[in-house]
């Protein structure tokens, strides 16, 4: 059953993925059926629906050259020639224009010649010319909405791949741009639910059909609408509002990711690899400092180093990059027993073969501290060892002073006394 769906579904994928339209003249066709039945409708609310009094001989005349004066209208309007899966304002505009056109010329052609066929009420005539304007106007942008709609739900569902719900920061032009390249490109699987803002003139305010809201409302977001990303452009990194965004983004656990200037898209379009996860070095005001890697290794090669707090975050990945550059031994030493051990398996299994010595010791002992530095002499030392979660500190200043300020004395005293190369 599921073999036979698919190849029922393979020519519409086909013409989907291909990137294949339909015909421009079968959607001339559809706009003209749109603007017959408008017409009626237009016609038949002007009467009060009162089918049994209804001239149909005169509808007929009526409806049959309005027809014919909207379709050359239309066709030289070429709205029908534009791919509805990329419809937008402008083309919406033209609508309006096509619209206002074939209404205006059918009044100039009933005053003009159509009078003589066409024996209905002026006044009425005009009226259902009014009311079928804003009815035409509607259901030919609707028709269009529905396809664009429809091709980007269907171009989803096909690709089978996850959709993104997201927010874009901003409310300037590029905000704008940025969202409309989103939607108009059915290989970005992006579904844009507003944008954010800190400028309170736009708060509430609709941009492109989408709301403007303040950064206080992304918790919110998060949960009502499932937001999982949110795009900035790198024109937009620098100043204290974006900072406060970002950081409440990862807070919430939204992914944050970075869009170039709109001057910088390939051929003015936004392909999805120009969409990048937001790097640390992006929040800088400075370009980042690059490591001359051949120093490192020189001061590092060959030397005894020792690191304190070696357990810790900070400390087991700066061991992690001491023995990329072979020294002749490496020195851990922390007062955690258990993530000690966990660091030491750790190193072993990625850099079998390194001379390593493990030290369970407490940096603010001095006696303990010089003991190892006795009997190690180590040659470089990366002192890494501290308390650093600030409201805990706060709560416990004797043991952060202890272990921060003493034990960075204690370290700093006996490198001077040993005369080592580095601290």
């Amino acid at each position: 059953m599921e073999k036979v769906l698919n190849s029922k579904l393979n020519p519409l994928k086909n013409f989907l993925k291909n990137d294949k339209h339909i015909h421009p003249l079968l959607i001339l066709s559809v706009d003209i059926f749109i603007v017959f039945i408008s017409f009626t409708f237009a016609f038949l609310i002007i009467g009060g629906f009162g089918f049994d009094q209804m001239e149909f001989v005169q509808y007929i005349l009526a409806t049959g050259c309005f027809c014919a004066i909207a379709l050359p209208v239309i066709y030289f309007s070429k709205l029908h020639t534009g791919l509805l899966r990329y419809s937008n304002s402008t083309d919406l505009f033209h609508i309006f224009i096509a619209a206002l056109g074939f209404s205006l010329l059918f009044v100039g052609f009933y005053y003009g010649i159509g009078h003589r066929w066409i024996s209905l009420n002026s006044s009425f005539l005009m009226l259902v010319l009014l009311v079928n304007f804003f009815i035409v106007s509607t259901l030919l942008i609707a028709f269009r909405l529905l396809a664009k709609a429809t091709f980007l739900v269907l171009i989803s569902k096909m690709s089978n791949r996850s959709v993104h719900r997201v927010l874009i920061f901003g409310s300037d032009q590029n905000a704008v741009l940025v969202k409309q390249a989103l939607s108009n490109d059915p290989n970005i699987n992006y579904i844009v639910e507003g944008f954010i803002s800190t400028d309170r003139s736009m708060l509430n305010n609709y941009l492109v059909q989408k709301k403007v809201y303040h950064i206080k409302e992304l918790s919110r977001l998060k949960k009502q609408k499932d937001i999982q990303e949110l795009l900035i452009t790198n024109e937009n990194l620098n100043g204290r509002d974006k900072r406060v965004v970002i950081e409440r983004c990862i807070r919430l656990g939204i992914k944050v990711f970075t869009i170039p200037p709109a001057k910088n898209w390939l051929s003015g379009e936004l392909p999805s690899k120009q969409i990048k996860k937001l790097r640390i070095e992006d929040l800088l005001q400075r370009k980042p400092i690059v490591i001359d890697q051949s120093k490192v290794k020189s001061d590092l090669e060959g030397k005894k180093v020792l690191v304190t707090g070696a357990a810790g975050s900070i400390g087991s990945e700066i061991v992690r990059q001491v023995l990329s550059y072979k020294p002749s031994l490496l020195i851990m030493c922390d007062h955690a027993e258990s993530p000690l051990h966990e660091i030491q398996l750790s190193m072993e299994d990625e850099f079998p073969g390194a001379k390593m010595e493990v030290v369970l010791a407490d940096v603010s002992n001095y006696e303990r501290m010089h003991k190892l530095f006795n009997i190690c002499r180590p040659q470089i030392v990366y002192h890494a060892a501290a308390y650093k979660h600030v409201p805990m500190i706060e709560n416990n200043p004797f043991e952060a002073i202890s272990v921060n300020v003493g034990g960075t004395r204690n370290i700093a005293d006996l490198s001077v006394f040993l005369r080592l190369i580095s601290l």
